[in-house]
């Protein structure tokens, strides 16, 4: 009794293999709606990052001058020396169609007496400065690239 037992097992057990390997892939042919609208979010998630971060430029750019002159007839002398430069974001191509880009531009003081004030490298009383210089948005129309707002022409 126990070995028809036994065989009747494994005949079930390679049965229900048989019925499996059968039914399955016609099982995973079928795929849920929720997984494939996960599955579609996914890849509009990554070609957002891939746009924001992979197809991205940023620009950092130091700097560093110094002016001094001795003004004759009295006037006072100027004099300073400054450190600053740019940060700038670029966006890739959203869609093909649409770019952002945005530069910041900023100078702060590394020796400036305010008894030296006026060479312009400064604000005035030898202060930093931070301004957004370029901030525009570009569109390409039929290989053409139409960019507005603040931008930089070469």
């Amino acid at each position: 009794m126990a070995a028809s037992l036994r065989t009747l097992s494994a005949a079930a057990a390679i049965a229900a293999a048989a019925l499996a390997s059968v039914a399955l892939p016609a099982v995973a042919q079928q795929t849920p709606p929720q997984v494939q609208q996960a599955a579609n979010d996914s890849s509009a998630d990554s070609d957002f990052w891939r746009v924001l971060y992979h197809d991205a430029t940023f620009t950092v750019h130091f700097r560093s001058y110094y002016l001094g002159r001795d003004v004759p007839n009295g006037a006072p002398n100027l004099g300073a020396l400054a450190a600053g430069g740019w940060l700038g974001y670029q966006t890739g191509w959203i869609g093909d169609a649409v770019r952002f880009g945005i530069v910041g531009y900023g100078s702060f003081p590394l020796w400036g007496p305010e008894d030296k004030d006026g060479t312009l490298l400064l604000r005035d009383s030898q202060r930093h400065y931070a301004v957004i210089g370029q901030a525009y948005v570009a569109l390409k129309l039929w290989d053409q690239i139409l960019t507005g707002y603040r931008q930089m022409v070469n």
